[in-house]
């Protein structure tokens, strides 16, 4: 089963309060259920972000792996600078 390609982001919110999660090509991924609003929109920029993220984070996380494998040559420094901005993007910052 595959999921569906692309950057995914916030849509809008619906007259039942319902956030949308949109792909790329502007199709609706899932709605959010309207819980508290600013919990429903938290949950979904939540779920866009670790959806955006996943790709760089299996990466990063096989770099730093292969940093650690190598016992902290010169090499794995740089991945752990990878590693670090690849967290920081998943935890929302740019």
């Amino acid at each position: 089963m595959k999921h569906t390609g692309g950057k995914w982001y916030v849509g809008r919110t619906n007259a039942s309060g319902f956030i949308s999660i949109r792909s790329s090509d502007c199709r609706t991924v899932c709605e959010v259920l309207p819980q508290m609003p600013i919990e429903t929109k938290a949950n979904a920029e939540y779920i866009v972000r670790a959806v955006n993220c996943h790709a760089e984070l299996i990466e990063a996380c096989k770099h730093a792996l292969a940093f650690i494998e190598s016992n902290m040559g010169a090499k794995g420094i740089f991945r752990t600078n990878e590693l670090y901005n690849v967290i920081k993007k998943a935890e929302g910052g740019e």
